[in-house]
């Protein structure tokens, strides 16, 4: 009877401890993304202020960060999901629940805009959604940071 106990619980330890690393293992891959995406920025955009954003418990393949200036705010989520066909259904989803319009992305597989006003964009590229919203004084530089922003994000994510 105590064999049987020893050795359920070193399963159970055993299988916890996996499951741990393995945890641990797609945090690593996420968070070298995310260190790349925040040097990138930072000579992108020398003088702004970053923040990183913790998501919500459990959501362990989340990036949040956002740059602010005096004149503008950019805020990038990135996602990873399991497979490209999985990304591809939660971004189909999101567009037909946004009713987001089609842009055309060099850096992207395929990219939406989000608002009315062009400041918002939802992109994939491979197994990752990138969600970018810039706010700034004029849309001309809204733009701008948009595209900025959604190219520094795509670098982030080259293997």
């Amino acid at each position: 009877m105590r064999t049987r106990q020893f050795v359920s619980g070193i399963l159970i330890v055993g299988f916890s401890l996996s499951t741990a690393l393995a945890i641990q293992d797609k945090s690593s891959a996420i968070s070298a993304i995310e260190s790349k995406l925040i040097q990138l920025a930072e000579q992108e955009y020398p003088n702004w202020k970053h923040e990183s954003v913790t998501p919500l418990e459990g959501a362990s393949e989340v990036i949040i960060d956002k740059w602010t200036s005096d004149d503008a705010d950019v805020s990038v989520k990135i996602i990873r999901y399991s497979s490209d066909d999985n990304a591809q259904k939660h971004i189909q989803q999101f567009v037909k629940d946004m009713k987001a319009a089609y842009i055309s992305q060099e850096d992207s597989d395929e990219a939406y805009s989000m608002s009315s006003r062009g400041n918002s964009i939802a992109a994939r590229k491979r197994h990752f959604l990138i969600y970018i919203t810039v706010n700034a004084k004029t849309p001309d530089d809204e733009s701008k940071l948009l595209k900025q922003t959604n190219k520094l994000a795509s670098k982030a994510l080259k293997e």
